[in-house]
């Protein structure tokens, strides 16, 4: 669930590139039908909050289409901080889908900055060893390392320096 190195670019699928053009233009959509709807009720003030919501919601279907589990939580996070400047801003409080908002862009920020650093947040385990290929195939047979690893104990292959991660 947190941040692993990115690893080597990858072409898209057909079905993922649809899916992230069906994402965007239902994004675009429902910004426009919001932004509609909250200026005709008088609340035009609480247009960021609604944009921030729309913005996450459209970053969940990613971790599907792209099989990259990053985009569900950080999609649901961004919609739950904007969903909350929206609820906040109705219910009378000032500011509070700006600043929402403004957060919301903040935490985008710092998660793709973390994320395409590949540094890991906490002291969650790898789900290298998964993926890899059955023991016996051919290709279980390269050297293989874990891009992640910092500590013997969690990986097979011993630990990593700080000076190799920057070189690969």
């Amino acid at each position: 669930m947190w941040p692993v190195a990115l690893g080597p670019m990858a072409r898209p699928s057909r079905f993922a590139l649809t899916v992230y053009v069906a994402c965007v233009a239902g994004e675009l959509a429902l910004i426009s039908l919001g932004s509609r709807a909250l200026t005709a009720a008088g609340d035009g003030d609480l247009r960021p909050a609604l944009i921030s919501a729309v913005v996450g919601l459209h970053f969940i279907p990613f971790a599907w289409a792209f099989r990259e589990r990053m985009f569900c939580w950080f999609g649901g996070l961004l919609c739950g901080l904007g969903a909350t400047g929206l609820l906040a801003g109705a219910m009378g409080v000032a500011h509070a889908a700006d600043a929402l908002a403004v957060l919301s862009g903040l935490v985008m920020l710092t998660v793709i900055t973390v994320y395409a650093r590949g540094r890991r947040v906490g002291s969650a385990p790898s789900d290298f060893a998964a993926a890899l290929p059955a023991p016996d195939s051919e290709l279980a047979q390269q050297p293989v390392r874990d891009p992640a690893c910092s500590t013997t104990s969690r990986c097979p292959s011993g630990p990593r320096s700080a000076s190799s991660s920057r070189r690969r």
